[in-house]
């Protein structure tokens, strides 16, 4: 076993809490190209017709930083380094982070700091996870008239969110969509019928898919309305194209895209043929969320592609994010005959593969990227499809556009829940990462050169 594997395995019944609240659309990849668009709409000024508030200038030169670090990815494995983020460690004269909360405890300390967190005096609460806390469990109203605090975050598109924008308190939603997945069902039917696709170097695909974003109601009833069943924004059609495109195309497709090229994805292979299969395979689905919208929305669409193009899907039990648990679901498939795996489970994406590999299964990541030491071992295996989900930048990205979001109205202070950066977690410690690089850009008028 790898060096690294024992963390993985103790983190990952605590990470297994996160995930079982939807955040499995949650990555950190290894090699990561910046592009030169983001995949997020731009921030918007607010809705009343009134000119946004300017936040004060800081002093000519004012170096501003955290803990000397001034960049999204530094800033990132600083918190990863320190497993919390310092209230004290953001050296600036325009920002205050007044509050912080991380992990997924449940006891009482856990909640204290939540509503520590919430009523610290900021005006707005940034969620790297599920932003559902700072309501259920931090006191906070839904209704925008019963308080002035604003809270964004990062976890699903689906129903339960839409209520929580409906009344006007949560007003940054950010997310993975059901179809998102499509690139890993694509990547894991290409191999089965004997073209596993790799990049120039010979290694498997990495593809970066960024989070949509959400500020009303009805931004995100569209997107929900134009991913869902019988009318799912990358369809059968959709999925035969990326079958059968060059590694470049395949990228262009989908890397980093936003929801106006996912629109355009759909309505150009909307009546697109599919491509026939050779046969009816059997596809596993590891996972450790099964009771989340997110993951039955996840469910919904593979159900439906699977019918629509010929194969099978199983959906495993939770594996609690546990390396066993994930090694011996493999097992039990191959045991009775089954073609290929895609896993959504974290616990040990090393074992994973080389359990896969052993019984000749092909296996694709999805809403993960693994880690660098890992991918270089992964990339030897001739099972390792690659992984498709967010990378750090696409972490670091909606977390910059969220803080963003909020600087260009006026917003000064601010609280931030860290999820699961104490457990280690590199996807939350990189969208921290983008909101504090936000600030620091803004503060010294220096475009970030990630994501400006």
């Amino acid at each position: 076993m790898k060096k690294n594997q024992l963390w993985k395995r103790l983190s990952a019944g605590l990470l297994a809490g996160a995930m079982l609240l939807g955040l499995t659309a949650c990555g950190g990849g290894a090699n990561d190209p910046a592009p030169t668009q983001s995949g997020a709409p731009a921030p918007t000024a607010p809705a009343s017709g009134t000119p946004a508030p300017t936040a004060p200038a800081a002093p000519e030169g004012y170096s501003t930083n955290y803990k000397g670090k001034t960049t999204y990815a530094d800033i990132a494995e600083q918190l990863r380094a320190d497993q919390t983020l310092d209230l004290s460690g953001l050296d600036s004269q325009m920002f205050k982070i007044t509050g912080y909360a991380q992990g997924y405890n449940f006891d009482d300390a856990w909640f204290g700091s939540l509503a520590q967190m919430v009523n610290s005096g900021c005006q707005v609460v940034l969620a790297s996870g599920s932003a559902q806390f700072a309501f259920n469990f931090g006191g906070l109203p839904r209704e925008a008239g019963e308080t002035e605090i604003r809270v964004g975050g990062v976890d699903s598109l689906t129903q339960e969110f839409a209520d929580l924008l409906s009344g006007g308190v949560y007003n940054f939603c950010s997310g993975s969509y059901p179809s998102m997945i499509a690139p890993a069902v694509a990547l894991t039917l290409r191999a089965l019928e004997g073209g596993k696709l790799v990049d120039g170097d010979g290694n498997a695909a990495a593809v970066n898919m960024s989070h949509l974003v959400a500020n009303s109601p009805e931004e995100l009833e569209e997107i929900m309305t134009e991913d869902a069943s019988g009318s799912y924004a990358l369809g059968a059609g959709a999925v035969s194209a990326m079958m059968g495109a060059d590694y470049s195309a395949f990228e262009g497709m989908v890397s980093n895209a936003g929801w106006d090229q996912i629109k355009d994805l759909k309505s150009q292979y909307a009546s697109a043929d599919v491509t026939p299969l050779s046969k009816s395979y059997k596809i596993g689905i590891l996972r450790n969320d099964v009771t989340s919208d997110e993951a039955l929305a996840y469910e919904a669409y593979l159900n439906e592609l699977a019918q629509a193009m010929g194969f099978t899907v199983t959906f495993s039990e939770s594996t609690d994010g546990n390396a066993t648990n994930e090694v011996n679901q493999i097992q039990t498939w191959a045991a009775a005959g089954f073609d290929a795996v895609i896993t959504l489970s974290s616990g040990s994406f090393y074992d994973q593969a080389t359990t896969c590999d052993s019984n000749n299964m092909p296996l694709c990541i999805f809403a993960f990227h693994p880690e660098e030491d890992d991918l270089l071992d992964l990339n030897t295996l001739d099972s390792y499809l690659g992984a498709v989900g967010p990378a750090k930048y696409n972490e670091g990205e909606v977390g910059y556009r969220m803080a963003k979001y909020y600087i260009e109205q006026g917003s000064t202070d601010f609280s931030i829940f860290g999820g699961s950066i104490m457990f280690g977690a590199e996807q939350h410690a990189y969208r921290v990462g983008g909101m504090i690089a936000a600030m620091i850009e803004a503060e010294t008028g220096v475009p970030c050169p990630d994501f400006s």
